[in-house]
C-alpha cells in the first residue's frame, strides 16, 4: 500500500511539473515553445492535452501547427481530448486527406468540446463541420452555412469564436444574420449580460478589421442599433470584396 501511495504520488508529481511546463510555453509562444505544445497534444493526461491544445490555437500559428502536427492532433481526438481546438487546427492540415482520416470518424451526440476554459461546451460534430468546411467538404459547407442562421445560444458564440477559421464566402454571409440575433449570452464581466448580437459584432469587427468612421463602444460592451447598422455595412462590404 505504501509503494503504490509514493508512485501516486510520483505520477502526481510528474503530472504537476508537465503541467506548468505547458503554461510556461502557453505565455512564451515562441517557435521553439509552439513545437513543444504539439508534442504534448498526446500527453497521458487530458487536462494537459486540453491546454496544449488551447494554447496553440490561442497562441501560436494555426497554419503551421495544423500542418506540422496533424499526426499529434489525430492522435489527440483519438485519445478523446475535449477541447475543440484539436478539431479546428485540423482544418488547416496540409494533407487534406489525412485530416479527414480523424474528422470523419463518429462523434456521438453527448460529445462535447469546449474552444476556451470559460466557455461553454458544444458538440463535437459542429468543430468538425468548421473544420471539414476549411478543407473544402461540399457537405460541411453547406451544413455550416445553415449552422449560423440555426442554432443554440453556446452554438453561435462558438461559431463566433471560430469565424477567423471560417474562409467560405456564403458562410460568412451568413454569419451577418447573428447580428439580428437577440437572445442573451454571459456578459465579460461575471454576471453581467449582452445580447448576442454584441458578441457578433465584436467578431465581425475583429475578423474584418472594421472602422466605420465613428467611435464605436469597445470589445466586450452592448452596441445600440445604429453601432450594429455601421458594423453590418462594414462588414457586408468586406465579405462582397472576398472572391
Amino acid at each position: 500500500m505504501l509503494i503504490l501511495s509514493v508512485l501516486l504520488l510520483t505520477a502526481q508529481h510528474g503530472e504537476d511539473i508537465r503541467r506548468e511546463q505547458v503554461m510556461q510555453w502557453a505565455v512564451k509562444a515562441d517557435a521553439a515553445s509552439c513545437q513543444s505544445l504539439e508534442a504534448a497534444l498526446t500527453d497521458a493526461s487530458s487536462d494537459i492535452r486540453q491546454r496544449a491544445a488551447t494554447a496553440l490555437y490561442g497562441r501560436c500559428d494555426r497554419a503551421v501547427a495544423g500542418s506540422r502536427a496533424t499526426a499529434q492532433l489525430c492522435r489527440s481526438a483519438d485519445l478523446g481530448t475535449a477541447s475543440a481546438a484539436v478539431y479546428l487546427l485540423l482544418g488547416y492540415a496540409s494533407s487534406r486527406s489525412e485530416a479527414e482520416v480523424c474528422l470523419q470518424k463518429k462523434h456521438p451526440g453527448w460529445e462535447m468540446v469546449k474552444l476556451a476554459t470559460a466557455s461553454r461546451p458544444v458538440p463535437a460534430a459542429l468543430a468538425v463541420r468548421v473544420a471539414m468546411a476549411r478543407l473544402g467538404d461540399e457537405k460541411a459547407l453547406v451544413d455550416l452555412r445553415m449552422a449560423f442562421t440555426k442554432n443554440s445560444v453556446d452554438e453561435a458564440l462558438f461559431l463566433l469564436a471560430a469565424l477567423p477559421d471560417v474562409e467560405d464566402k456564403q458562410a460568412l454571409e451568413s454569419s451577418l444574420h447573428l447580428l439580428d440575433d437577440l437572445r442573451e449570452c454571459a456578459g465579460v464581466k461575471s454576471g453581467s449580460k449582452r445580447k448576442v448580437r454584441d458578441v457578433a459584432a465584436d467578431a465581425l469587427i475583429q475578423r474584418f478589421r472594421i472602422a466605420p468612421g465613428y467611435p464605436l463602444p469597445g470589445l466586450g460592451k452592448r452596441y445600440a442599433a445604429g453601432e450594429i447598422a455601421g458594423v453590418r455595412e462594414g462588414a457586408r462590404v468586406a465579405v462582397g470584396a472576398r472572391k
